[in-house]
């Protein structure tokens, strides 16, 4: 995870779509982790659960919605975490 952007926002933005019936979500099909990368997502996770319970109020919601994919570990959601991460590299001298 070197020379990464830094995110603007916890969670990727997702536009709505208004229409007369509702659409299905879309499938993770994105490659399940190996051992070693499913440890480093349940690691990075339990640090961003730990830190938006102490100090970082702003990304409970991106933490939330990351850990209840875990049932089914991908690259997509080892990716999301990430984002979240960087996100928080980004605003470290903010206030919340």
């Amino acid at each position: 995870m070197q020379n990464w952007k830094a995110a603007k926002t916890p969670y990727k933005y997702n536009r709505p779509m208004y229409t007369s019936k509702q659409a299905p979500t879309q499938e993770d099909e994105s490659p399940t982790l190996s051992k070693q990368l499913l440890q480093e997502l349940q690691s990075k996770i339990g640090a961003l659960n730990w830190g938006a319970m102490c100090a970082y109020y702003n990304i409970t919601m991106a933490v939330s919605k990351v850990t209840s994919k875990q049932a089914h570990p991908t690259r997509a959601l080892l990716h999301e975490v990430n984002d979240i991460i960087r996100n928080i590299s980004a605003n470290v001298g903010i206030s919340v």
